[in-house]
């Protein structure tokens, strides 16, 4: 090992790519566990706070909230009870995870799909800012092809046109999709 080697804790392997000394990967090692910790404390209190609520009487878990600081039903009360409802989510991902709850909170609300995505594409970071989440889920949204329907109901009567605006809003009621209506089927079914 070079004097230099031995300041950086970086080795150079003959493939020109970096290797990192015993000493650095240690300190590496350890800064990260901690911060998964951390990620990791954050979930399990918000998971104590789930459990208590469901298996106290209001009277005793009146009390655990007194006795741990926190309002029930306010804000932070209502953040953390989103993150341990969905706190399975984060098990394969500790090491990943924002240390901060309030990031934690913003990926807990998000949908499945969608914080599978981000765990997928490599973007969840101890570092990880509530802002970035919602940037990151913004842009995947840009980059998705829009997947649509055209319904041409012009052959249809006014009649046939306002059973089948029923039947699409029962669809849409049980499939969460938009429904866009024209100005002039709208001014039809008034």
């Amino acid at each position: 090992m070079s004097e230099d080697e031995a300041v950086t804790g970086v080795v150079l392997v003959p493939n020109g790519t970096r290797a990192l000394s015993e000493t650095v990967e240690a300190y590496v090692a350890r800064y990260r566990s901690f911060l998964k910790q951390t990620a990791e404390s954050i979930i399990n209190l918000a998971e104590t706070l789930v459990e208590a609520k469901q298996s106290l009487t209001p009277e005793d878990f009146e009390q655990f909230c007194e006795e741990v600081r926190i309002v029930n039903g306010g804000p932070t009360f209502k953040k953390m009870q989103v993150i341990g409802i969905n706190a399975t989510r984060f098990t394969p991902h500790l090491d990943q995870l924002p240390n901060t709850w309030t990031t934690i909170y913003k990926l807990a609300a998000l949908p499945p799909a969608d914080f599978q995505r981000l765990a997928e594409r490599n973007v969840l970071t101890p570092f990880m800012t509530a802002s970035e989440v919602g940037s990151q889920i913004k842009e995947r949204k840009v980059q998705d092809p829009r997947k649509t329907f055209t319904l041409s109901v012009g052959s249809l009567s006014d009649a046939d046109i306002k059973i089948l605006h029923g039947e699409l809003l029962e669809l849409q009621a049980d499939y969460k999709f938009d429904l866009k209506v024209s100005d002039a089927i709208s001014k039809g079914m008034e």
